[in-house]
């Protein structure tokens, strides 16, 4: 009974600490197009069928290969967790990696937006850079839910079983938040915004004795979702005031 209750706690707090990361993955897989198959090497091309069949379209693809790595990244950073604790130069980098990709997609191109736009539009990022990204991120937003997943129990497989699960949740979950994202673009900003401020999480707690609890970071990931959301509906009402002015 009490491995099930350390079991149902694990999910819980991978869920929770998860939710910012399947908001992350979820809006970098939205920018993939789903009726597009996985590229292959031109030696690979045989396995076409075969791939497309397992994985799906590139949107869907990106996320079931990340599900796989998520598996066999986690695996390794549970075994190295006490490694990970200590390491203030790891957490450093990845928080400074975090920082770096969210207000590189934050600031505005030098280029006119709207003929950015456009472009971005019809030219979506490449499939396997964008893999390589979401594995990154992944292990970087892993760090912690590691290092809390451990303190739970000592029983290594107690713990594996726990977060194994909680990933497979999260996994769905950034599906089904990619699906928003192309309902609500300004989730897209609301994902990037949420990097940025784990980032600076990250480096604080290196460098201060400033933490936040599981639910704290749960509230600001919750937070500047709704607040993008708000600004989003705003924005939209404001534009659709002006329009009639500017028929005239």
């Amino acid at each position: 009974m009490l491995i099930f209750s350390v079991v149902l706690q694990l999910i819980f707090l991978e869920g929770v600490l998860s939710l910012d990361n399947a908001a992350v993955l979820g809006a970098m897989a939205s920018r993939l197009p789903d009726d597009r198959p996985v590229p292959l090497p031109d030696f690979l091309h045989f396995l076409q069928p075969l791939t497309d069949k397992l994985l799906g379209g590139q949107e869907t693809a990106v996320l079931r290969i990340g599900l796989l790595f998520a598996y066999l990244g986690r695996g390794l950073l549970l075994f190295a967790a006490e490694w990970i604790r200590q390491s203030v130069l790891l957490t450093s980098l990845g928080a400074a990696y975090l920082i770096w990709l969210g207000v590189r997609n934050l600031l505005p191109s030098s280029e006119d937006s709207e003929t950015h736009a456009s472009l971005t539009s019809k030219i979506p990022p490449s499939f396997w850079w964008m893999v390589l990204q979401v594995e990154v991120i992944d292990l970087v937003f892993s760090l912690d839910n590691v290092v809390a997943a451990v303190s739970l129990s000592s029983d290594f497989w107690v713990v594996a079983l726990g977060v194994a699960i909680g990933i497979l949740l999260m996994r769905f979950a950034a599906g089904v938040f990619a699906h928003l994202v192309k309902k609500e673009p300004i989730l897209e900003t609301a994902a990037y915004l949420i990097i940025v401020a784990l980032g600076a999480e990250l480096l604080l707690t290196d460098f201060t004795n400033f933490t936040l609890a599981a639910w704290q970071k749960l509230i600001i990931s919750t937070a500047i979702i709704a607040a993008c959301l708000v600004y989003a509906r705003v924005s939209s009402t404001e534009r659709v005031k002006e329009s009639p002015n500017q028929d005239i």
